[in-house]
């Protein structure tokens, strides 16, 4: 990320010094406000900059600007990675929403949105995330912002826009509840995307999973004999209709079927059910439906993305969107990193087991300390 710093011979702080201190606020243990923490001033070690420079160089940057090189370093990090050997053939990926809670008084700004009250607050900051759920590539592929006007058909036609420009080829895209809606069903069919989701929605009243009326019939229709586990469907209402493959399995209880996020109890005796919604066709789904139960639970690679991504998100009070911009994107090109560090690792023969995020990030927190101790000073 380009950030003007100033080139006289007696500066105390640069480039390698605002990566020390947000590395350093990974998680929970630090503010951007905070000047340090004490576990990362050792002796002899370097000093870390206040918190009043670094958020000083980042609010001289306008939004716009801000958002633009946030994305650009995760296109930096995807094209490290395909040139290291990942993410050359086809991949699974998801798309899903992620929210970070907002506790501002001035409500009106242009990436926050209103959403279902959840830990004290109604306003968020919403990512849109597109994730390799492949084994072993696990990346963050691209991120945007939602604003109040952003559609979730037009979240999903960015991201695979930022697919396709870095190259990456679509074996399956897996997509939560929300996304079950002929709009998105008829985007996807348009660019040639298989996909795969659970026929279901989610009900904004009582914030839970409901089939809708033509899915408890398939059901019904199912229990009683008289439709199969694969057959053919639609959904949507007047000229605005998509047709797909249904998946009806009975699920094993109903904590299974709850675990994928494809069904639910509707009434008292009723069975759970995995139901899915999927382009591939009933003759290509053939005779082993449940091999899409086990695909779609690859998509909970990208709910363990955002966890991992808040072990390592530095915290801020700052209301700047430029400052919490680069700290919402700063953990993807960190994930990333990670990603490239384990597959290098694997490639020369060592173990992977044990290499969390949380391990790495201590560990690149000393290398980035011992680069700037044993880099000259700048002589200006």
């Amino acid at each position: 990320m380009k950030i003007k710093f100033s080139g006289r011979y007696n500066t105390m702080y640069g480039q390698k010094d605002l990566f020390r201190h947000l590395v350093a606020m990974r998680g929970k243990h630090g503010y951007a406000e905070g000047a340090s923490n004490a576990e990362d001033v050792d002796s002899g070690s370097p000093p870390l900059p206040s918190g009043r420079w670094t958020l000083g160089k980042i609010r001289s940057i306008p939004e716009d600007v801000m958002l633009a090189r946030c994305n650009q370093m995760i296109v930096r990090s995807v094209k490290r990675l395909r040139r290291h050997g990942l993410l050359r053939k086809p991949v699974d990926i998801a798309i899903d929403f992620h929210d970070i809670c907002r506790y501002d008084r001035n409500p009106d700004m242009k990436f926050m949105r209103y959403s279902k009250h959840k830990n004290g607050t109604h306003l968020f900051n919403t990512l849109a995330s597109v994730h390799c759920v492949t084994e072993g590539s696990r990346a963050c592929l691209g991120v945007l912002v939602r604003t109040r006007e952003t559609f979730p058909a037009d979240a999903v036609a960015a991201l695979l826009d930022m697919c396709r420009n870095n190259g990456i080829q679509i074996r399956m895209l897996l997509l939560d509840r929300e996304f079950y809606s002929a709009g998105i069903m008829n985007l996807l069919e348009g660019r040639g995307i298989t996909w795969l989701m659970p026929a279901v929605k989610t009900d904004t009243v009582k914030t839970d999973t409901v089939k809708t009326d033509t899915v408890k019939r398939a059901i019904s229709e199912f229990e009683r004999g008289e439709r199969g586990a694969v057959s053919t469907h639609s959904v949507g209402s007047g000229g605005l209709r998509a047709g797909f493959t249904l998946i009806i399995r009975p699920a094993e209880d109903e904590d299974d079927a709850r675990e994928t996020a494809t069904g639910s109890r509707e009434g008292e005796g009723e069975s759970a059910y995995h139901v899915f919604a999927t382009s591939v066709s009933p003759e290509a789904v053939g005779s082993d439906p449940d091999r899409f139960v086990e695909m779609y639970r690859r998509r909970w690679g990208i709910e363990t993305a955002f966890r991992c991504y808040e072990q390592v998100r530095p915290r801020t009070t700052s209301r700047n969107e430029s400052v919490r911009l680069l700290l919402l994107f700063f953990p993807m090109p960190f994930h990333n990193a990670w990603i490239l560090a384990r597959h290098l690792f694997c490639r020369d023969g060592g173990s992977i087991t044990g290499i969390t995020l949380k391990i790495f990030s201590r560990y690149l927190k000393v290398l980035t300390r011992e680069s700037v101790r044993l880099t000259p000073a700048d002589p200006g």
